[in-house]
This record gives structure tokens, C-alpha cells and sequence, in this order.
């Protein structure tokens, strides 16, 4: 699954929080820029992950710390083997993904 980690600088104690539900499978997660007008270090960071979520696998999305997860991929879409998947850190909803087979993708929502 996914968690996340949290930090309190005030009683120096880091604690976990589960993102995605008992039984889901996350194989590379990668951090991209949160939703326009949020704020950078306060709000939720885009989230983009291969895994396995309710049963099925793909390549998904979440810019609300899992509380809404969209697949970004059709059945059509595999891409072979991942290697690495991650967001850019400069244009919202931009991604990038390292396969083994096809080199490296650029996916961005459609305008």
C-alpha cells in the first residue's frame, strides 16, 4: 500500500498514515506540483503511482492524499515493465514515466 509520513517538529514524533486500503499494491510512487492556488507546503502534492487498487492494475493518480484516486491509463495502455514514475514539479497535472520497453513517456491531461 501507500503511506505517509508525517513529522511533528514540535514533539519530534513522525507517524504513519495509510493512503490506500488494506490490499492494494503500490510499486513506484512518484510526487508532482499540488492543485493551482494550494498552498506549496501545506497542501497535498499531486501523487502518481503504479500499483494495483481495488484490484486493478494501472497507473493512477491522486491530488487529495488518496482520498479520490483516478486511473490515467486505458487497457490499451501498459507500457511493459516500469521502471520509475513521477510528476513534474513545475506543470500541474504533467507526468513522467521510465519503462523498460518504450523509453520515456510524457503523460498530461487533456486541454
Amino acid at each position: 500500500g501507500l503511506w505517509k509520513l508525517h513529522y511533528d517538529a514540535a514533539t519530534d514524533e513522525f507517524t504513519c498514515q495509510r493512503l490506500t486500503r488494506e490490499g492494494d499494491r503500490v510499486f513506484c510512487v512518484g510526487l508532482g506540483l499540488g492543485k493551482p492556488g494550494g498552498d506549496y507546503l501545506a497542501s497535498p502534492k499531486a501523487l502518481y503511482f503504479n500499483a494495483v487498487i481495488d484490484g486493478e492494475y494501472g497507473f493512477f493518480r491522486s491530488f487529495d492524499d488518496c482520498r479520490t484516486i483516478q486511473r490515467i491509463n486505458t487497457a490499451q495502455q501498459m507500457f511493459g515493465r516500469i521502471h520509475s514514475i513521477d510528476g513534474d514539479k513545475r506543470v500541474f497535472g504533467r507526468f513522467y514515466l521510465a519503462t523498460g520497453s518504450s523509453g520515456l513517456l510524457l503523460g498530461e491531461p487533456e486541454a
